[in-house]
């Protein structure tokens, strides 16, 4: 199989050896192979794997066009261009998430498998006996071959270093655009540092007091969606509640960061996500002017009959009505118990 029509040997190896790159530019252009592909939700999923080893990945919602128009296919070469690697709860693999990639070539006839097997085997590697006595029967008086010098190394830049050259050069705003990675809410962990999310607040709740055997204070808290339509619940307490209250404006973009993530509280949440965020004073927060990204909106449906569990919850569900023929309304309730 010619090279540009085959995967890269270990790939899956180095993807999890380093599940998080800093930047898009120390991502190598990993190829892998699309197996399994199939729709989850609004998104779709596979098996990256380089003909050894496989890794569950996961594309997000903008790669949708791809895979509808058959741009992206099962058992088709891509290159990952970027990527995130997120914890599996209870479990100990680790999902790939690709916030960026392309394709290479549409669909191979079969899954390519033992890739890295047929590389290892090559005998071009290998120093046989014969050519060891060769080496040795060499006259003594011939001169001494070249010696092969290293370049210092400190003469070998990496990706990071090019990197932090290019900020250290750039103009202040340029210099932001270069550092900011996004990362997709899904792909958020709390077992996860040094993230940066690009999200729309699609809910802002009052900023409250309260006092309890602790002391008193405030509290505040918001609801984000990011592009792809994923939310999440961040809360600020006190002097993070007051210093972000009045930074927040309902339906404004901002990138975040800093920020940590616990397991959701079911009985408080408001949004589908397993996890929820807390802002202290030392989260970064920044308006994204001139982003006009529109969050996809998702409704939660339940039947009357179903609606049982929602009681005194804080989650919304949805339910459709039929106003005529050809068309429906969508109405949102919060369930409470009437004494």
């Amino acid at each position: 199989m010619e090279a540009a029509m085959s995967v890269t040997p270990g790939a899956v190896t180095l993807i999890l050896a380093n599940p998080s790159p800093d930047s898009a530019a120390e991502v190598p252009g990993i190829v892998v192979q699309v197996v399994d592909l199939k729709p989850i939700g609004n998104r779709f999923t596979f098996m990256a794997s380089d003909g050894k080893s496989k890794v569950k990945a996961m594309l997000p919602t903008h790669f949708v066009p791809e895979v509808r128009s058959g741009n992206l296919q099962n058992l088709g070469l891509i290159r990952v261009l970027d990527y995130t690697c997120n914890t599996i709860p209870n479990q100990s693999d680790k999902a790939l998430i690709i916030t960026k990639c392309e394709v290479v070539s549409q669909a191979l006839e079969s899954e390519i498998k033992n890739e890295v097997n047929k590389e290892e085997k090559k005998p071009a590697i290998l120093l046989n006996p014969k050519e060891e006595h060769v080496v040795s029967s060499k006259p003594t008086n011939a001169p001494p071959p070249a010696p092969f010098v290293l370049k210092p190394k400190q003469e070998l830049k990496s990706a990071s270093q090019i990197v932090n050259e290019q900020r250290g050069n750039a103009a202040p705003a340029a210099r932001l655009a270069i550092t900011r990675r996004v990362h997709p809410l899904i792909s958020l962990n709390p077992y996860q540092g040094n993230w940066v999310i690009k999200v729309r607040v699609t809910s802002k709740g009052n900023l409250r007091t309260y006092k309890n055997a602790r002391g008193e204070g405030c509290v505040f808290n918001v609801e984000l969606t990011d592009e792809d339509g994923t939310q999440i619940q961040a809360t600020m307490f006190n002097d993070a509640a007051k210093k972000f209250y009045p930074m927040f404006d309902l339906g404004k973009v901002y990138y975040i960061s800093k920020g940590s993530l616990r397991i959701a509280n079911k009985q408080f949440k408001t949004v589908q996500n397993d996890y929820e965020m807390t802002l202290n004073d030392n989260a970064v927060v920044e308006e994204a002017e001139g982003e006009a990204f529109i969050p996809q909106i998702q409704y939660t449906f339940a039947k009357i009959d179903q609606l049982g569990p929602y009681v005194n919850g804080r989650e919304l569900v949805g339910k459709t009505t039929r106003a005529s023929s050809s068309v429906r309304c969508f109405c949102s309730y919060s369930l409470d118990v009437v004494p």
